[in-house]
C-alpha cells in the first residue's frame, strides 16, 4: 500500500532541467498528484543561486521535492523515496540482478554524462568549445550505454517493463539531440526513446508539456527532434518547417507553405501579378532551396562530411548557386525570403561575399525590415541564450 500524504507535494523544477525531468516522469508513471514550482536556471543569473532556494538546497541546483514539510534533493534519490512510499507502480524490479542493473543505468546517466555537460560545467567551458566537449562526454557514456543495453534492454531499458533508468535515458537523449550529436551508432537507446515517448507519463513530463516552457518555445523543435517517431508522424521527412493550419491539416516544406501563405493572406503580396515575373522570383526560389540549401543542409549533408571538410564543402556549393542570380524588381516576393537565410549560412561558413555585389545589397536592404528582423534566428525564442547578443556579429 501507498503510504498517506498529508500535504500535496511541491517539485521544485525547470521545464528543461533533465534531473527534474527524470522526477516528473516518475511522478507522472506513479499517477502522485502535484504541483510545480518554477526555478528559472537563466534568470536574473539563475534563481537557483537565490539565498531562498539555497536554503533549499545547499547545492543550488535542480530538482526539490518538499513533501510533508521535508525537503529532498538530488533526482536518484527522490526516484527512490519515490518508489519506498509509492510501492504500487513499481519503477524497480523485484529480482535482485534487474533491480542492481537498473540502479546501474540509472548512475551511469545521472553522474557519467549529465554533469559533465550540464548547464553550469558548459558555462564554466565557455561558447566556444561547449557543443565540443557534451558531444565528447555524451558520446562516451552513449558507448558505455549502448554496450550495457544490448545485455539488459527488452522492450525498455531492463526487460519489458519502465523502470528508473528509462525516467533517466529519456531526458538524456533529448540533450544529446540539443548537440547535435550522431546517434547511428546507438540503435537500443534510440528504440528505447522511440518506444517512450508517446507514452503519456513521458508526453506531460516533456519540456514542452511544462508551465514554465515559453510559449513560442512549445512550437520549437530542437535539433535532432525532426527524426523522432513524433515529429515524422507530421513530417515523414524528418525536417522543419511544419505549419499547422486548423485541425489535423499540416503543411510541409517551405515553398508549399510560402504559396500557401501567398494565397490565404494575399496583402502585402509576396509573388509578383505579371506572371512572367511571377516565374522570375519562383526561378530563384528553386535556385536557392533545390540547388545551395541542401548541399550545405546541417542535419543531413554537412552530417555526413568529415568535420574538417564541411566549410570547404558548404563554401563551394553557395558560390556556385549565388553566381549570376538577382531577386525581382522593387518590390519584396517569396524570392527575398529565401534569400536571406541563405546569405546567413554563407556568412555562418565564411564565404566571401566580395564577388556578389548585388545580393549583399539587397540582403543590407532586407535587414532594415521588421519582418526580417523578427525572423532572425538570434530573435527566436529557442535561440541559445549565448547566441542571442551576436546578431551584430553576423552582419
Amino acid at each position: 500500500m501507498s503510504s498517506v500524504q498529508v500535504t500535496k507535494p511541491v517539485l521544485y523544477s525547470y521545464w528543461r532541467s533533465s534531473c527534474s525531468w527524470r522526477v516528473r516522469i516518475a511522478l507522472n508513471l506513479k499517477e502522485i498528484d502535484y504541483d510545480i514550482k518554477a526555478v528559472s536556471l537563466i534568470k536574473n543569473g539563475g534563481e537557483q543561486h537565490t539565498a531562498e532556494f539555497r536554503e533549499m538546497n545547499p547545492m543550488s541546483q535542480l530538482p526539490a521535492f518538499v513533501v510533508d514539510g521535508n525537503t529532498y534533493t538530488e533526482s536518484l534519490a527522490i526516484l527512490e523515496y519515490l518508489e519506498a512510499t509509492h510501492p504500487d507502480i513499481p519503477l524497480l524490479p523485484e529480482d535482485e540482478h534487474k533491480r542492481t542493473k537498473v540502479r546501474e543505468l540509472c548512475q551511469m546517466i545521472a553522474s557519467g554524462i549529465q554533469p559533465l555537460q550540464n548547464l553550469a560545467v558548459l558555462n564554466h567551458v565557455g561558447d566556444e568549445k561547449k557543443k565540443e566537449w557534451a558531444c565528447h562526454w555524451i558520446t562516451r557514456g552513449f558507448n558505455a550505454l549502448e554496450k550495457t543495453l544490448e545485455t539488459t534492454a527488452g522492450k525498455y531499458c531492463v526487460g519489458d517493463e519502465i523502470t528508473m533508468a528509462d525516467c533517466c535515458l529519456v531526458p538524456q537523449l533529448y540533450n544529446a539531440r540539443r548537440f547535435q550529436l550522431d546517434l547511428e551508432p546507438y540503435p537500443n537507446i534510440v528504440r528505447i526513446d522511440q518506444e517512450l515517448e508517446n507514452h503519456p507519463a513521458f508526453k506531460a513530463a516533456h519540456p514542452n508539456s511544462q508551465p514554465d516552457c515559453p510559449p513560442e518555445a512549445k512550437l520549437a523543435v530542437d535539433d535532432g527532434d525532426q527524426l523522432s517517431a513524433s515529429f515524422q508522424s507530421i513530417n515523414p521527412m524528418g525536417r522543419v518547417p511544419a505549419l499547422e493550419i486548423g485541425g489535423n491539416n499540416v503543411i510541409i516544406e517551405s515553398p508549399a507553405i510560402m504559396e500557401y501563405l501567398n494565397e490565404r493572406y494575399p496583402l502585402p503580396p509576396l509573388l509578383p501579378a505579371d506572371p512572367i515575373e511571377r516565374v522570375k522570383v519562383r526561378s530563384i526560389c528553386q535556385i536557392i532551396i533545390s540547388d545551395i540549401q541542401p548541399l550545405q543542409n546541417s542535419t543531413s549533408v554537412l552530417s555526413k562530411i568529415e568535420e574538417e571538410k564541411r566549410r570547404d564543402w558548404a563554401r563551394f556549393w553557395i558560390n556556385k548557386g549565388f553566381t549570376g542570380r538577382y531577386c525581382v524588381g522593387n518590390t519584396v516576393t517569396l524570392a527575398d525570403c529565401c534569400l536571406v537565410p541563405q546569405v546567413f549560412n554563407a556568412k555562418s561558413f565564411q564565404v566571401d561575399l566580395g564577388p556578389f555585389p548585388k545580393i549583399r545589397q539587397i540582403s543590407h536592404e532586407l535587414e532594415k525590415i521588421t519582418a526580417f528582423q523578427r525572423a532572425h534566428p538570434y530573435l527566436q525564442p529557442d535561440c541559445p541564450e549565448v547566441l542571442k547578443g551576436k546578431i551584430c556579429q553576423n552582419k
